[in-house]
């Protein structure tokens, strides 16, 4: 665990100055890689770090307590780009029941930027602290993240103690953005006549880089030969127009480097080298379907789920891409024609359940807006099967799957080849053999992927008397992801979902039905999830039929109890069996 983890921020001559001095406990060997420790610095002051590093083990070796300091030459220095080199060293002689400590001096690259402190991390902490010694002439605002109570809040002093360490939990959204922390403003007492950074709105930040000749500007140069393109697309439906732009640009502009917010040289230099970098490209497609007559303007977002957009503080710091934002008949579209795999009707996956920032040049308009899917991802399964009398099942299996089910099934297929997709649609079932799968419109982003499905089950908790069987096969839910009865994080499901699954299985001669399960319908209070069964058994045939819909994707951690009591019902109910037992 953290004995204590402190950081003291102050002002030297015009730069900004972080000591840090954090102390562990290792209880056990499985620790170990804690006496690990990495920072990266930028390379012109990796040589003051050096300096002022001190780091020691201590351990109590027969009764005394022995101290053994760092050697400095034994710290790795890794160069991770031409402005960044990565500092690690471990501690010596490390062991169970070692106590490890180190502090350093950090100067910040930005003098007017405090970085965020992070109360909670993956170790339980004892006491954390941050002070910031406030330059003359300046004010400290902070935003605090916090659910439990803190013996120091102030605007410059604040500490916590005895934090639960967070783990990473099934379907979280993102690690940082669930931690306990708090983020600084610093704000000039006297602003003049320049806005105060506390009052900066959204709307500032997206009408500064929509007037920025290297930003908004470009998007009202026109593209050589534009015209010939845009010609194609008269007459044509605001959909076909999109579609057709889309896949032009997509295809026509080779992607280059990292994510990007600015463009790196002009949208046409871009267009005339069909090479540029992610801005580049959807600023070309900006400008093209604009011209087509469909409002579009760029959207910045971002792309890791580590660094998501809190509408509450107002900084680019997070941000880490542009896309295209295009409105047709009171439907958006979020457009990214940098990635290969993406398509125009569909919201790419990364930028989902996150905030983005739109700049409508044409219309001087700007602010920001909540992005998420509008439909539901569909998968429908079909099983037709026969059981025999010997505790064996038989049959064909046929999967319907769009929007983002397709495009995760699509994807995995090429990933993992047929032998190994074919595994993971048993989920772990030995029992359970694929013979043979066929896929069917893979390439066609208009239609739902198909996958039909030869299979053969051994039911092994049969005898000669029973015959038992569990119906949810090939829908990839049979594992509860939420059995923890205690959550410390928000659950992103990503999209909202909808799941058709039909089974009809003939009893073999001489059995008939003992245990079927009940009609139900169970539905979340808030009534964002619902779950119903439908079963009959007739003419020696048993059929079932769930149908799970999920009409939102995000819930906070106070909404997790009623979330994980309806998920304890809905899986024990999917994973109900259906008994069938030999006549006398």
């Amino acid at each position: 665990m953290v004995l204590f983890d402190i950081c003291t921020i102050h002002y030297t001559f015009g730069s900004i100055w972080a000591e840090y001095h954090k102390r562990l406990k290792i209880f056990n060997s499985h620790a170990n890689a804690l006496g690990d420790v990495s920072v990266e610095l930028e390379n012109d002051l990796g040589s003051d770090w050096e300096k002022s590093l001190e780091a020691q083990t201590i351990n109590l070796d027969g009764g005394k307590i022995r101290i053994i300091p760092l050697d400095k030459k034994n710290i790795y220095i890794q160069k991770v780009n031409k402005w960044v080199s990565r500092y690690t060293f471990s501690f010596p002689a490390i062991k169970s029941g070692s106590i490890v400590e180190y502090s350093f001096s950090k100067k910040l690259p930005y003098v007017l930027r405090i970085p965020d402190w992070y109360f909670q991390g993956k170790l339980p902490i004892r006491y954390s602290q941050v002070k910031i010694i406030v330059p003359q002439g300046f004010i400290l605002k902070h935003y605090l993240r916090a659910n439990q109570d803190m013996p120091k809040n102030t605007d410059t002093l604040l500490a916590m103690t005895n934090i639960h360490s967070l783990p990473r939990e099934p379907f979280m959204d993102s690690y940082n953005d669930n931690l306990q922390r708090a983020s600084f403003i610093l704000v000039p007492e006297e602003s003049g006549t320049i806005k105060p950074v506390m009052s900066l709105t959204w709307q500032d930040l997206g009408a500064d880089l929509m007037f920025k000749r290297s930003y908004g500007q470009q998007l009202k140069v026109k593209l050589r030969g534009e015209e010939k393109l845009l010609e194609q697309v008269k007459g044509v439906s605001p959909e076909e127009k999109i579609a057709f732009i889309f896949k032009s640009v997509k295809d026509g502009v080779i992607c280059y480097g990292d994510d990007a917010i600015y463009p790196e040289q002009t949208i046409n230099g871009a267009w005339l080298r069909k090479k540029g970098n992610s801005a580049e490209i959807n600023m070309i497609l900006c400008r093209l379907l604009t011209q087509a007559g469909v409002v579009t303007c760029p959207l910045i977002v971002s792309t890791s789920a580590e660094k998501r957009i809190d509408p509450r503080e107002v900084r680019m710091a997070n941000f880490d891409k542009t896309v295209a934002y295009a409105t047709v008949n009171d439907r958006n579209y979020v457009l990214d024609a940098s990635g290969k795999d993406n398509v125009w009707y569909q919201t790419p996956i990364y930028v989902l359940n996150t905030y983005g920032l739109y700049m409508n040049v044409e219309k001087s308009s700007t602010g920001l807006i909540f992005i998420q899917n509008d439909t539901l991802a569909k998968d429908i399964v079909f099983v037709n099967a026969e059981i025999t009398a010997d505790g064996k099942m038989e049959g064909a299996a046929q999967i319907s799957s769009n929007g983002f089910n397709k495009e995760f099934k699509r994807l995995l297929y090429e990933k993992l080849g047929e032998v190994k997709y074919k595994e993971f649609l048993t989920e772990n079932n030995n029992d359970l053999k694929v013979d043979s799968i066929r896929l069917q419109n893979k390439e066609n982003d208009t239609i739902p992927l198909i996958q039909n499905i030869k299979f053969k089950l051994t039911l092994p908790a049969s005898d000669e008397n029973y015959i038992y069987f569990d119906p949810n096969l090939f829908t990839l839910l049979k594992q509860n992801p939420l059995l923890n009865e205690t959550r410390y994080s928000s659950v992103d499901f990503t999209y909202r979902k909808y799941y058709s699954i039909n089974g009809r299985y003939k009893i073999p001669i001489g059995y008939e039905l003992t245990g079927i399960p009940k009609n139900i319908d169970l539905v979340m209070p808030d009534k964002s999830i619902s779950f119903k069964r439908n079963s009959a058994g007739d003419d020696g045939y048993v059929s079932i039929h769930y149908v799970i819909k999920f009409e939102k994707s995000f819930f906070t951690k106070d909404e997790y109890p009623a979330l994980h009591e309806f998920f304890k019902k809905m899986y024990e109910m999917l994973n109900e069996q259906i008994v069938l037992k030999k006549g006398s």
